[in-house]
């Protein structure tokens, strides 16, 4: 998909959402259990170490993607605010706050 002189062209026209749970120093990932939006590039635009927020909750939980157990994933992009929305749950219930967001138009 990428090659050395590709990270970062607007051309690519990519969106990635990762689920990573290596941490490679090459992309400059934050730790080895986190969720990113990747725009054009390997290397995260944003990310956050994986968790989710129960409802009604302001305190975020961790969440282990090494697990094994199932974790429900929304990707979400809402293109009059520009903004991409990832939220990440245990269960099939969705919390109302995501875990992640990035503003950035896709058009």
């Amino acid at each position: 998909m990428l090659n050395a002189a590709d990270p970062g062209n607007l051309s690519n026209h990519l969106v990635g959402i990762e689920f990573d749970t290596v941490q490679n120093l090459e992309f400059k990932d934050i730790d080895d259990n986190h969720v990113g939006i990747d725009i054009n590039s390997l290397v995260s635009n944003a990310s956050v170490a994986a968790g989710y927020y129960r409802q009604g909750s302001s305190t975020k939980q961790n969440l282990s993607l090494k697990s094994g157990k199932p974790i429900q994933a929304w990707i979400d992009y809402d293109s009059i605010d520009n903004v991409i929305n990832v939220t990440i749950a245990p269960s099939s219930k969705r919390p109302t706050t995501p875990i992640l967001s990035f503003h950035v138009d896709l058009s």
